[in-house]
């Protein structure tokens, strides 16, 4: 019966974007509509009538004893089938392959069919299937205004649309208003993909709309506490784009998304060696400068940038041992070595100054750096909760073994000679000197 029916030359079209799955459901829907629209038969009728209007002329139905049968038509419905094994299953998982995060663009034709209750099918009805998308590099503007956009950015915005979506670049036009049109050989003009010029620009967002971690009393998120002032870890770089997305994550203006913010924050800082950067990195090179930090937010609607400030705690800030860390000594171990005449470590009754009490009357020479072999430092709870990237125990034994950037094997970065890790990366260590000037003068002698 199906072979004889006046059927539809396409099943229509359906339409998805970038992060749309094609779904049987969806198939059945256009499907539907398509069996149920006029054909070339005589009357007009639509493959759904002339189904049922067969099914009764025919006697189909169910038969109630000799003399009735109950004369039940057939419907177009049943005819659809429930799943894509039933179509062009091969085409159906290429149309639904992933490239990324994102499902494969462009047009394809989708073979359907209609299903007896045999499992005979009708001849072939093709279902064209586009999927496009808007993610392209695209220009940022104070105001979504198409009349402000220069010649040039209208004119990139065509050929990336083009080219990720898999037409020429004539195919993209813009109606009065910026709105593009994406066309596809496959889809009638109603059908074809209308993207909204907002859709296609990023807004800047400025500055004082973006909420900067920082230790101000109103920020809801703090800076994040970094070792050194002219390097960065992998691990501080991560908990500062974290630390960024939760302070603006409620920003819809921005538009940051917890799967995607590692990707729409990028962190842009000097790296290498700065000694050879020139002379207008002297300042970060010698210590004397913060190696700052500028922040790009790039979402799909909006744009944003801004600077670190290390001075003013502003995203980023140094270790602070009183705040950040315990400091504490082995009860049984408050003494250096072989001073057993000393009273030892002890605080003083304000709890934030430490004091070795030594004995004068010994006449031995006394060294700071033995006392710093007798401390040890534990971040506090609630400060390695918010940095995780912050080491939990620093030792003033340390200070022999650490390794430090440009000297023994450890690439040269600055003239500050910092502390690192075995991975070369800066690190937080406990020590105990005596400034001189704006620099460290080593450590402390007494008579």
């Amino acid at each position: 019966m199906l072979q004889r029916l006046f059927r539809q030359k396409t099943a229509g079209s359906i339409v998805l974007k970038y992060d749309e799955r094609l779904s049987a459901d969806k198939v059945r829907e256009v499907l539907h509509k398509a069996v149920n629209l006029p054909t070339k038969h005589k009357s007009g009728s639509s493959v759904a009538d002339q189904l049922v209007a067969q099914s009764k002329s025919a006697g189909v139905g169910l038969r109630v004893d000799e003399n009735t049968v109950n004369n039940t038509p057939d419907t177009v419905d049943a005819k659809i089938p429930q799943g894509m094994g039933s179509y062009d299953e091969a085409m159906f998982k290429e149309i639904n392959n992933k490239n990324g995060d994102d499902y494969s663009f462009g047009e394809r034709k989708l073979k359907t069919y209609l299903v007896t209750d045999l499992g005979m099918k009708s001849p072939e009805i093709p279902l064209t299937v586009v999927r496009y998308s808007t993610r392209i590099e695209k220009p940022v503007v104070d105001t979504v205004d198409f009349s402000k956009l220069t010649e040039d950015q209208k004119t990139q915005i065509r050929k990336n649309l083009a080219k990720l979506n898999g037409v020429s670049t004539d195919k993209v036009t813009f109606d009065n208003n910026g709105n593009a049109t994406i066309d596809f050989d496959g889809l009638s003009p109603q059908d074809d993909p209308k993207i909204p010029l907002r859709d296609l620009v990023l807004t800047r967002v400025a500055t004082d709309k973006v909420a900067i971690p920082s230790d101000s009393d109103t920020s809801k998120v703090k800076a994040v506490v970094v070792a050194n002032p002219l390097g960065y870890s992998q691990a501080e770089l991560k908990q500062i784009k974290k630390a960024i997305y939760e302070a603006n994550k409620d920003n819809q203006e921005l538009g940051l998304s917890a799967k995607d913010y590692e990707k729409q924050i990028s962190l842009e800082y000097l790296t290498g060696d700065t000694t050879a950067s020139g002379g207008q990195n002297t300042g970060i090179s010698n210590g004397m400068n913060e190696n700052k930090i500028t922040v790009t937010i790039r979402t799909d609607k909006a744009y944003a940038q801004f600077e670190s400030d290390i001075q003013k705690h502003e995203l980023t800030r140094l270790i602070d041992l009183r705040k950040d860390y315990t400091l504490s000594w082995e009860a049984s171990n408050n003494k250096i070595s072989g001073r057993t005449s000393d009273e030892g470590l002890a605080w003083m009754e304000d709890g934030k100054t430490l004091v070795y009490r030594y004995d004068p009357d010994k006449g031995e020479q006394i060294n700071t750096k033995a006392v710093l072999g007798l401390l040890k430092a534990t971040v506090k709870s609630d400060v390695k909760t918010d940095n995780p990237q912050l080491r939990e125990n620093l030792l003033g034994t340390e200070i022999d073994t650490v390794k430090r950037e440009g000297s023994n094997g450890q690439a040269r970065r600055t003239h500050r000679s910092y502390t690192v890790d075995d991975k070369g990366e800066p690190i937080g260590v406990l020590n105990l000197v005596k400034l001189n000037g704006s620099s460290y003068g080593g450590f402390c002698k007494t008579c």
